[in-house]
């Protein structure tokens, strides 16, 4: 693949002492919603973000006003297009509970700087991603995955899968509707080959 690019972490760093590494596409016009550890939303415009044309770390700098508090740092983070904005966010912790939030509610939550109540005050976020209804698929760190229906969440969230002891969610991917079964059927192909 002679396109494939390689990011430069820091001198005497590696991406693994970089955690945690979130990467979402998203232009110099766009947004991007922000997910901390204090559970709260904050919205960055893509004209405050550095832009670097060779993916190395030497051309990042701090991203100004993000008000974060003490301890705080972004989890996670999903590309938004306010003009066209989504149906609902979804947000995924590692225990697996999961909420969808309308756009209505992400929009007051930016506005008054309010946390989430997570359903366990000692989880973290590991997801953030818009979404148009469809399916959730969340994967375990063990291996383990689910897909539920999204619109079966209730509006405050839920647990979405019980954890083995050790394990915990690792990713999620939202699958919309009509497109859900290729999906699936394709990652599962290309993981038959590895």
């Amino acid at each position: 693949m002679d396109q494939t690019l390689r990011i430069e972490p820091p001198a005497g760093h590696s991406l693994r002492d970089i955690r945690p590494l979130t990467m979402t596409p998203t232009t110099h016009l766009g947004g991007l919603i922000v997910l901390t550890s204090a559970f709260r939303l904050l919205l960055v415009g893509g004209l405050s973000m550095p832009l670097s044309e060779r993916m190395d770390w030497r051309d990042a700098r701090p991203i100004g006003a993000l008000g974060l508090g003490r301890g705080e740092r972004v989890e996670t983070v999903c590309a938004v297009d306010e003009f066209h904005p989504p149906r609902q966010v979804l947000i995924v912790t590692r225990q697996g509970w999961c909420r969808a939030l309308p756009w209505s509610v992400v929009e007051s939550l930016l506005a008054s700087g309010l946390p989430i109540s997570p359903g366990d005050k000692n989880d973290a976020p590991v997801w953030l991603g818009v979404c148009d209804g469809g399916d959730a698929l969340l994967v375990t760190r063990l291996g383990r995955w689910v897909r539920f229906p999204i619109g079966m969440l209730e509006s405050s969230g839920g647990q979405a899968v019980a954890l083995e002891q050790d394990d915990d969610i690792a990713c999620c991917a939202v699958l919309p509707e009509g497109v859900a079964e290729q999906a699936v059927q394709s990652a599962h192909r290309e993981l038959e080959k590895l």
